[in-house]
């Protein structure tokens, strides 16, 4: 008799990380689709919504448990991009955003200046991004693909 209690105790245990794991995964999703972010640079953790490795084992839970395909497919693009975001990088996104430089305009004086102006991230932070980026990538599309 006991056991049934437990059970149901233990099922709305489930539910409840589950309803939590969506929340956070959407306040992240939500930054991604915000256009806020540019792939190409690197950010503060401190940008996120919520700690990285809440988001991330949020992110993943969701995942596994969303029963959309095509809300899980587009997961293939959301949890990598969770690497740009190190520790100690500062208010001051680092790399380069081609995209945004080019599209003001400039003379090529100011654009040249704009560009040399650029905090660039060291190897061993691209590194670190890149193993991050390949390890979700690998986990998601493993994970996606298994539950197709």
């Amino acid at each position: 008799m006991f056991g049934i209690f437990n059970k149901k105790k233990q099922t709305d245990k489930v539910k409840a990380a589950i309803e939590t794991a969506n929340a956070v995964a959407c306040d992240f999703s939500d930054l991604i689709a915000s256009g806020s972010i540019e792939p190409t640079l690197i950010y503060d953790v401190s940008a996120l919504p919520h700690a990285k490795d809440l988001i991330e084992k949020s992110c993943k839970l969701w995942i596994l448990a969303c029963p959309d395909v095509s809300q899980r497919q587009s997961w293939k693009v959301v949890l990598p991009m969770l690497s740009q975001f190190q520790e100690g990088v500062g208010s001051i996104p680092l790399g380069l955003d081609v995209s945004t430089l080019v599209n003001q305009g400039l003379p090529p004086q100011e654009l040249a200046r704009k560009i040399t102006s650029l905090k660039m991230p060291s190897a061993e932070l691209l590194e670190r991004v890149h193993a991050e980026e390949h390890a979700l990538l690998s986990w998601v599309t493993h994970a996606v693909d298994r539950c197709a």
